[in-house]
């Protein structure tokens, strides 16, 4: 067969609900749901095993909702450190086939193959799923194709622990009948809109006219097109080429409200000090800081603000973050539900300015002596889900906190709260 370039994309089937299991083989054969408590906000449904499937419950619906379809379902708590380090001994196999990858966030990545055959990339997704299993204790479903929408439509087609091949033969027999919701980037409101053009199924998308679509969506309505063709030119790139991440942050949202610096500030130490550790990790200071907040009647605000020069560490973000905090006079008698800092204008460490001596002495004066620490502090708190580890001061002043996280880069969130995506659940 003739060489040429091949997509896989992997996706790891339940993989919050299946990572649990392993953690509670004694959980085997029932109804499993990892979520939130009902007595708190997030009482959602983050994802389930195939037993809770089979009850209707779906991704993103209230817990309650869930346990009246369910009523024998277990609960679980998210522990997102146990998902992040199987993500990253995932990541870890992908790397023995490919120097191409790009992650889709923790539970899913596609890998460029360069100069193969289609049964040798065949045989590949086969072994990464064997060794998967073996190694990981979970299951994947992978997509073999030629773009990298065919291939996320076909780890998508046949779940779970499958391989299914998305050929220039057989795509328009296999994908052209789907719904067209099934594309990626294909939400709630563009499906509608396609539906009133009478664009049902990935077909009807794929013969529309691209120029036609770029007058009514722009260039994403023209891209989906050629996508649905099998014509996007879209490519894994390797990992050393893609582009580092634009911005770094953290989001919570609290059990209950807090009001003014009093109460916010141990969530915003805390913030600061995972932030602070994903700039380490990435050997990266920032410029500029982003404040985040959601009052109780779910409004959102961004504030943000340039700094005279890069940080890193908690100690820098923590003030920078709390001067922007006192900065708005809202903040005041507002009461919270959600704070979140994001870093940007990201720099390797050590490019920026060199501090002046009067610099240096007045950044010390405005550091407590507690933050010295601050690295071996992060190194603890690096060991444990975030928002687990906590100080005992903290708790003093502010209420229980849930992790709410990053978005699936693991890079600074959107404003829009947290929840989950479409597609296949995690």
């Amino acid at each position: 067969m003739t060489a040429e370039r091949w997509v896989l994309h992997v996706d790891m089937n339940n993989f919050f609900a299946s990572v649990e299991l392993l953690e509670r083989p004694d959980l085997a054969g029932r109804a499993v749901i990892v979520g939130g408590d009902i007595a708190k906000r997030r009482g959602v449904v983050l994802a389930k095993n195939d037993i809770a499937k089979r009850s209707s419950v779906q991704t993103g619906e209230p817990l309650v909702d869930a346990l009246r379809k369910c009523p024998s379902a277990v609960v679980l708590p998210p522990q997102r450190a146990l998902y992040q380090e199987a993500s990253e001994r995932a990541m870890a196999i992908y790397r023995r086939y490919s120097e191409r990858l790009r992650s889709m966030g923790l539970d899913e990545c596609w890998i460029g193959l360069e100069n193969l055959s289609l049964a040798e990339a065949v045989r590949i997704a086969h072994e990464i799923r064997h060794v998967v299993h073996a190694e990981l204790g979970l299951t994947v479903s992978v997509g073999v194709s030629f773009t990298l929408t065919f291939a996320k439509l076909g780890s998508d087609y046949r779940k779970p622990d499958a391989v299914t091949v998305i050929s220039r033969e057989n795509y328009r027999r296999l994908l052209w009948p789907l719904p067209v919701e099934r594309m990626l980037f294909v939400g709630p409101v563009l499906a509608e809109r396609l539906h009133r053009l009478a664009i049902h199924t990935i077909g009807d998308l794929a013969q529309m006219d691209p120029q036609t679509l770029f007058g009514l969506f722009g260039r994403h309505g023209s891209e989906l097109s050629l996508a649905a063709r099998g014509e996007d030119s879209d490519q894994v790139e390797l990992e050393s080429e893609q582009e580092p991440a634009r911005s770094i942050g953290a989001m919570r949202t609290t059990a209950t409200d807090l009001l003014g610096l009093a109460e916010a500030a141990p969530l915003l130490r805390e913030l600061a000090e995972e932030v602070s550790r994903r700039l380490e990790e990435q050997q990266q200071a920032a410029g500029t800081i982003k404040l985040i907040y959601r009052s109780s009647s779910f409004e959102t605000t961004t504030r943000q603000r340039s700094l005279p020069l890069p940080i890193h560490t908690a100690p820098e973000i923590y003030r920078a973050a709390t001067e922007l905090f006192q900065a708005q006079e809202e903040l005041v008698d507002l009461p919270l539900r959600l704070i979140g800092i994001t870093m940007s204008r990201l720099e390797p460490l050590g490019v920026g300015a060199q501090l002046s001596f009067a610099d240096m002495i007045a950044a010390a004066q405005d550091v407590p002596a507690a933050w010295p620490q601050h690295q071996a502090v992060d190194r603890l708190l690096a060991d444990f889900a975030p928002g687990l580890l906590r100080r005992g001061r903290d708790l003093l002043t502010a209420g229980e906190i849930v992790y709410d996280g990053p978005d699936k880069r693991g890079v600074g969130a959107d404003p829009a709260e947290s929840g989950p995506e479409c597609g296949s659940d995690p």
